[in-house]
């Protein structure tokens, strides 16, 4: 997903708050609040995956080590 550019208006941008260069142009990117909600949402529920995992792996690696090398 990548944010589209969109043109601002000249009337909310000054000078102090965006600098220029010679030849650039006004555009900027504006983002969507629905598709940034997505995102945040999307890496907030892979993370509770990834730890998810972790936990099941680590409690299970112990179990399986205990249960197949008893003496180790």
């Amino acid at each position: 997903m990548s944010a589209v550019p969109v043109a601002v208006p000249r009337s909310r941008t000054t000078s102090a708050s965006v600098p220029r260069a010679s030849g650039a142009s006004t555009a900027a990117t504006a983002t969507d609040p629905a598709l940034v909600r997505r995102a945040v949402k999307a890496a907030a529920l892979g993370n509770a995956m990834e730890w998810f995992d972790f936990g099941v792996y680590s409690y299970i690696a112990v179990t399986l080590g205990k249960v197949f090398f008893p003496s180790g």
